[in-house]
């Protein structure tokens, strides 16, 4: 009798001892899911934030493109006037030295 009454009370206190291990596995599962959530929405808002300077960066290499080919012309158009200064220079030394004569 005693002895079924000890393994009674070791048995009650086994259950008692899974019982609480599993309340506290049950803790750590729903911070670790918790953990998980907080991860996701990180990782969503960085997805985000990383797509914002993509665009923005992308926005950025468009405009130098387009400042890079105004640049461009704007050089083209000033070897065009230097060279028909230069011609013009030359059309009036021409006629200043056919005028002399």
């Amino acid at each position: 009798q005693r002895r079924e009454e000890s393994l009674c009370a070791k048995v009650q206190a086994l259950e008692l001892e899974m019982a609480e291990s599993k309340a506290k596995l049950e803790a750590m599962l729903r911070d670790k899911d918790e953990e998980v959530l907080q991860l996701r929405k990180a990782t969503d808002r960085e997805r985000r934030v990383q797509a914002e300077l993509q665009a923005r960066v992308d926005a950025g290499v468009k405009t130098l493109s387009a400042k890079d080919e105004q640049l461009d012309q704007c050089r083209a158009m000033l070897r065009r006037q230097t060279e028909e200064v230069r011609r013009l220079n030359q059309v009036g030394v021409e006629g200043s030295v056919e005028a002399k004569k």
